[in-house]
């Protein structure tokens, strides 16, 4: 058992020259400096309006996961729970098969001509076990159109005023590090013919014809997603605070200078990233205007 043993241990020495090695202190040193110095230089070829929208912002620890700042978000009315069941929205939804969770809030919000419900879902004793829907009135029915999960207040309506679009923000979060959000805006050129489709055929119009996805994005837990208008054009940025790994062109030039197959093994990338995107109206769609590292 012992050869054996020992057979292995020098058949991994020999497969992974790259781990015996770890940076000493000097070159531990060395390596900062180099990665403050990529850091710095990068940040000084982002444009102007990124450069603003990150100023003072600084991710801070929580012990829980920190929604959006929906600074711009749309107006909620909040709603009798008595009002759910004549609507069409349950009362509770099934989180599982021994757990039902039951309606927390409800809430209605008029935008662009159209009107939504948002139906908050909570348990009090997991609070990941929460939910939001958000229903759209077509017709005389409402329609659910969006779900999210995780944490209170996860789906949301969001906008700047009456020029910008009208943005739809969901989340999922199980747990974790991160939580992913989807963002969506309201089709404004398929709504001017909803009349005509409730006409033609009501049968067949679905609520998911009025919309359409326009970004995908991670948050970090201990992280913030914050909306604001970057470009001072009226128009909804974003700018989300996450982890990021060793950026390649940075971890191409440490391996090269320190010989490591990962130079991961010497430590994590120290810094963290403040993703900035932009909308796009011409395209109707979000950009990435550039990361910023802190």
């Amino acid at each position: 058992m012992k050869k054996t043993l020992v057979l292995i241990s020098l058949f991994l020495l020999a497969l992974l020259p790259g781990l015996l090695r770890a940076l000493t202190n000097e070159e531990a040193e060395g390596r900062k400096e180099i990665e403050k110095g990529w850091v710095d230089r990068h940040n000084a070829t982002l444009e102007a309006d990124v450069k603003r929208a990150v100023k003072g912002l600084h991710a801070k620890r929580h012990s829980f996961f920190l929604s959006s700042f929906k600074k711009h978000q749309v107006h909620l009315r909040r709603l009798s729970l008595k009002m759910a069941a004549k609507d069409g929205v349950p009362e509770k939804v099934a989180f599982s098969k021994e757990v039902d969770v039951p309606l927390a809030a409800l809430y209605q919000a008029k935008a662009k001509g159209l009107v939504f419900l948002v139906a908050d879902y909570a348990d009090d004793w997991d609070p990941l076990h929460a939910s939001s829907d958000i229903y759209i009135k077509i017709g005389f029915l409402y329609r659910k159109v969006f779900h999210g999960y995780g944490y209170q207040g996860c789906a949301r309506l969001l906008t700047l005023g009456k020029d910008s679009p009208l943005f739809f923000e969901t989340a999922e979060f199980g747990g974790g590090a991160d939580c992913r959000k989807v963002l969506y805006i309201l089709d404004m050129e398929a709504v001017k013919g909803m009349s005509d489709d409730l006409y033609d055929h009501p049968e067949s119009v679905k609520p998911e014809d009025y919309i359409q996805r326009v970004l995908v994005f991670n948050v970090w837990l201990e992280g913030f997603t914050l909306y604001k208008d970057i470009d001072r054009n009226g128009m909804l940025g974003i700018v989300n605070s996450s982890q990021t790994i060793y950026p390649a062109e940075l971890k191409k030039k440490l391996q090269e200078k320190y010989h490591q197959e990962d130079n991961d093994f010497g430590g994590p990338f120290s810094y963290n990233v403040m993703t900035v995107f932009r909308w796009n109206t011409e395209k109707s769609k979000f950009e990435d205007a550039g990361d910023y590292y802190f």
